[in-house]
């Protein structure tokens, strides 16, 4: 119950402020495009004279005034939608998450340290301690590979050495 009126208080609050900021993105846009504010009645009096009268819809700002004036709605119902769908904490903890795996990248990645955070969960069948050994493993791949790139950039250095 008092999840359900969470979510509720949540929906209402979201849908206020995006309804608020909402008509005024449009009436900003209706009023500098076309000079047509949306809020007197005057200018809908004298668009709804234009339209009886048979006005002539033919240059293109008119055209996109009417096509704006049809999707001013829509548009505002699907980001509502989508605004009341995204989990506003993840938006809020995103820095802290992003400084912990950079920082968890930047140290931990090539250490030959056991981080629980680079084990992965893919395997669930595996206990902790095959999962530590299974690194173990990789780490002296990792340590047996650099000896053999050293080797390698030793004979070359002396290939170089002995040609000079």
């Amino acid at each position: 119950m008092i999840r359900k009126l969470g979510t509720l208080c949540k929906a209402v609050l979201i849908s206020t402020i995006w309804s608020y900021a909402y008509f005024h993105i449009v009436h900003f846009i209706f009023l500098h495009i076309w000079k047509f504010d949306i809020i007197f009645t005057e200018y809908w009096v004298a668009f709804a004279k234009f339209w009886n009268s048979g006005g002539v819809i033919n240059k293109f700002k008119e055209v996109m005034f009417i096509v704006a004036l049809f999707a001013a709605i829509p548009i505002w119902l699907y980001t509502l939608i989508k605004l009341l769908k995204l989990k506003y904490i993840n938006m809020l903890i995103y820095p802290i998450n992003t400084y912990n795996n950079y920082i968890t990248k930047k140290y931990g990645a090539d250490s030959s340290r056991i981080m629980f955070k680079n084990l992965g969960t893919g395997k669930k069948d595996l206990t902790i301690e095959e999962m530590v050994q299974l690194k173990l493993k990789e780490t002296e791949r990792k340590g047996e590979k650099e000896l053999e790139a050293t080797k390698i950039r030793n004979i070359i250095q002396e290939k170089i050495r002995n040609k000079k």
